[in-house]
Order: structure tokens, then C-alpha cells, then sequence
């Protein structure tokens, strides 16, 4: 009967221990998952991105190790940043509340518009961050497309039965830039050739999509292009203009 008793009690502790255990494991997930989120829009955060692009980085890298030219079952990362156009106009005219309700469904619309094997991230104030996994480069333009019309395609509820129409300005890059020059530009670099492509964009009247491509598919001498800015200088990049439908914009400021 004592034997009974303790083997009773032990197995209660331990189921105890059990539950516990799993309470704290949930727990630590869920501060985890909240660390790697936007608490706005409820989409991945740049701490995601930071932890995630190294292991994606470098599978990309082994692929394109594999090949000595670019072919077309070359598997790649494609950038996309989404910049709101004439973001500050709907902060100043209709609040920051109707800002964070076009924020929210910004979020909801891309996401309705990657894989479930992409990412979508909250980059900043109302700019996000596609990142196309294993995705062929040359679907660039009409995943830029399906970008644009996702934000543009209908209006904005902001609340109190108003709804505004939106657009956005896109731009992106494939990584790596050109195989095999895979060391020759890094992840960063890729990003701020996207983000010269969202630059582009805006500079020709916005809701539109710029994206930056090699301007050939022969390699060129490893180190040769050790910086972003020779590519351009040397005539290496050629432009991938999408444009958006016409729509009426909210102000004219940026």
C-alpha cells in the first residue's frame, strides 16, 4: 500500500513537472515569436530578417556555386521593397489611427499576394520587405505587378465609412546578383540596389514598380565589381519598369 502511495505521488510530481515544462516551453515560444513580429501589423520584423537571411543567403550562394552562367532552373531571392506612397498625407488629414488601419491592411493584402514559403516584413514606418524564396528571377516584373495591384486594385476603410484609395512605389533585386559572381555583391548591397530601385519609382511619379537586373548574363572577372556603384558606372544594370493603374491620391506630399 505505501509502495502504492509513493509510486501514485511520484507519478503526479512527474506528470506535474510534464505539464509545467510544456507551459514554459509555450511560453518562451510566444515571447520568441512576439520578439520576431511587428505588434502592428502582426508580420515578421527586422530581427526575423537578421536572423533568417544568413541560412537563405547561403543556400542561394550554394546553388549559384554549382553553375558556371545563369539558367533558368537557377533558384534565387528576390527583394521586394514596398514603400506607401503619400504616407504622411494620410497622417496629417485623417490621423494616425487612419495611418495604422491602411498600415494593417497593407500587411493583409501582401500577404495575400507571397507563398507561404515567403517572407513579408515590416521594415519600417510604412515601408515592408518581400522576400521571394527559391523564386526564378525573371517572375520579378510580374510579381511586381501583383504587388502593385494588391494595394491599388481597391480602397482603404480608415473607419467612420470612409475609405481612400492607395498606392504604393516598389522596388527589388534578385540575390545573388549574377552568378558566379556571388561574392561580389553581398545581401546588403542587393538591398540598396532594391531600395535604388524604390528610389527610381518614386522619382518617376510613383505606383510603379522599378526593378534592377544584370545588364548580361555573362559572368564577368571574379572581383571585377567589388562595389554596387561600378555596376552602374559600367553600364551593368538595365531597369524593369512596372506601372500601376491610375489612381487619386490622397496629397502630394511624400
Amino acid at each position: 500500500m505505501h509502495r502504492r502511495r509513493n509510486r501514485k505521488e511520484k507519478e503526479r510530481l512527474e506528470r506535474a513537472v510534464a505539464e509545467r515544462s510544456a507551459a514554459l516551453a509555450a511560453a518562451n515560444l510566444e515571447l520568441q515569436e512576439a520578439s520576431l513580429s511587428d505588434p502592428l501589423t502582426g508580420v515578421r520584423n527586422r530581427r526575423f530578417f537578421l536572423n533568417m537571411i544568413p541560412a537563405d543567403a547561403s543556400q542561394a550562394l550554394r546553388v549559384a556555386r554549382r553553375r558556371e552562367t545563369y539558367s533558368h532552373d537557377h533558384r534565387d531571392l528576390l527583394f521586394f521593397l514596398v514603400d506607401v506612397d503619400y504616407f504622411k498625407a494620410v497622417n496629417d488629414e485623417y490621423g494616425h489611427d487612419a495611418g495604422d488601419k491602411v498600415l494593417v491592411q497593407i500587411a493583409q493584402r501582401l500577404g495575400r499576394v507571397v507563398r507561404e514559403s515567403d517572407f513579408l516584413i515590416r521594415w519600417g514606418g510604412e515601408e515592408f520587405l518581400v522576400i521571394c524564396r527559391s523564386a526564378e528571377r525573371t517572375d520579378g516584373p510580374i510579381l511586381a505587378d501583383r504587388i502593385l495591384k494588391a494595394i491599388n486594385g481597391e480602397d482603404f476603410d480608415i473607419g467612420q465609412g470612409r475609405c481612400i484609395p492607395q498606392s504604393c512605389s516598389v522596388g527589388w533585386a534578385p540575390y545573388p546578383w549574377l552568378p558566379p559572381m556571388y561574392s561580389d555583391l553581398s545581401v546588403d548591397e542587393v538591398l540598396r540596389l532594391a531600395d535604388r530601385g524604390l528610389y527610381l519609382a518614386k522619382e518617376h511619379g510613383r505606383n510603379q514598380a522599378v526593378g534592377l537586373m544584370p545588364a548580361t548574363a555573362t559572368p564577368a572577372r571574379p572581383g571585377k565589381y567589388a562595389l554596387m556603384e561600378e555596376l552602374f558606372t559600367d553600364g551593368m544594370v538595365r531597369e524593369l519598369r512596372t506601372t500601376g493603374q491610375m489612381i487619386r491620391v490622397v496629397g502630394s506630399s511624400a
